[in-house]
Formats: structure tokens, C-alpha cells, sequence
């Protein structure tokens, strides 16, 4: 895991749950940064123990739906809100006796990458949660196969808007990747992954100011 709040504290963060031999994995983007998007984190939070934990509702699209319309009834009718209540978020349920792996996304991908570096891209919804309320969602579970060699990847935003290089543009998510592309590989332990990928985005940035919270968390199954 890198999370790098961009005040003390901030809206990227991830949540954890193990149930029996069902673990999920959430990783969320909440509008903003700072303390007031460290505020929605902990809604979110809320929502995801109660939804999962105690409604024991496992499948990843129908518990983004649920976040989403219960998100829409504490906030669509409060007038003047301090703080921006949407995020994108992406749920990973793997099951260990099944060795299945399945995942939802709303506007947060997730990416593959196998032992030779080639990455696959399984794409999220493009509507975050918690905004525009009066669109429809289809979010949809995907089963997602994989070697034992492979490893994936959920990033905020705030990592592809990252200034720097030559040029000084937004790394982008096809520079990204293709920084992902070629730090992954089964050789590597997760903290020497994580030291290669930390050491090439300070290098992208050099002496750039950040404008976002970055998060990014590497898991293999």
C-alpha cells in the first residue's frame, strides 16, 4: 500500500475484511482532499461494515448500489454541505477455497499485470458514487481469472494527475502503467515493488507540488 495524503490527513483510503474464507478489499477516492474528505472516508467506512458485515451483502456491483442509494438518502436533501460527498471506489471479493477473484468499480479500474509485464485492464463504471443522482448506475460484477504469478493493482487519481517529467505533464494512466508494467514481476517482493514504484513517481515529480491524495495498493492472490 502507498497513501500519500496530500494534507494530514485525506479522502484515499482502503478497508479490509476477512469472512471465513471470503476476504474483500476496498479501496476508495473520496472527492476532495484534506480533513473534510477524511470525513466522507469514515461515512464510507460506515457504510461498507454495515452493508458487508452485518447485511451480509457479498456481491461487489450490488454493494456499490447499496453505498450509493443510502449515500443519496443521508445527503441528497441537505442543503449547503461543507464537503464534496462523492467517490470512486473499487470492491475486490476473493474467495479462498474457490480461489475466485470478482470486482466491481465505480470509475476506479482494475489492472492485471502478469509475470512479463503485460497489463489487462478490467474497467469500472464511469459514474462515481455519491453524485449525480439522477442517472442510473449499472455497476457490474466481473469474475476475473488469473496465474499465480500475476498481480494487481487499484490507484487513485491522484497518482495519473501527478506533474513532472521533461515536459512537466500529468504522468497520465498510460505512463502509469507502463511504470507499473515495468516494476511488476514475480521476482519481486512487495517491498521492493514498493520501493521502485515510491522511488519512480518521486522521480516523476520532482520538485512539483501535488495537487491530490494518491493511493495505490499492489495485491497478489
Amino acid at each position: 500500500v502507498i497513501n500519500k495524503p496530500l494534507d494530514t490527513v485525506g479522502g484515499d483510503g482502503y478497508w479490509k475484511y476477512n469472512n471465513n474464507h471470503q476476504v474483500f478489499l476496498v479501496a476508495f477516492d473520496c472527492m476532495g482532499h484534506g480533513r473534510l474528505a477524511s470525513m466522507m472516508t469514515r461515512v464510507y467506512i460506515d457504510h461498507l461494515q454495515e452493508i458487508i458485515c452485518n447485511d451480509q451483502q457479498h456481491d461487489p456491483a450490488k454493494i456499490l448500489a447499496e453505498i450509493h442509494q443510502r449515500i443519496q438518502a443521508q445527503f441528497e436533501n441537505k442543503d449547503k454541505l461543507q464537503i464534496g460527498i462523492g467517490a470512486d471506489m473499487a470492491i475486490i471479493q476473493y474467495d479462498q477455497k474457490q480461489q475466485s477473484l470478482k470486482y466491481s468499480g465505480a470509475k476506479m479500474d482494475l489492472f492485471k499485470v502478469d509475470k512479463l509485464g503485460k497489463s489487462t485492464r478490467i474497467k469500472a463504471c464511469k459514474r462515481s458514487l455519491g453524485t449525480y443522482f439522477e442517472y442510473d448506475r449499472n455497476y457490474e460484477t466481473t469474475t476475473v481469472g488469473f496465474d499465480n504469478n500475476d498481480r494487481f493493482y487499484l490507484f487513485s487519481d491522484g497518482i495519473t494527475d501527478l506533474f513532472g517529467g521533461a515536459k512537466n505533464k500529468k504522468i497520465g494512466l498510460k505512463g502509469f502503467v507502463k511504470m507499473l508494467e515495468e516494476s511488476s514481476g514475480n521476482y519481486l517482493n512487495p517491498d521492493t515493488e514498493k520501493s521502485i514504484i515510491n522511488e519512480k513517481l518521486t522521480r516523476w515529480s520532482g520538485n512539483q507540488t501535488r495537487m491530490d491524495d494518491m493511493l495505490l495498493i499492489s495485491f497478489k492472490p
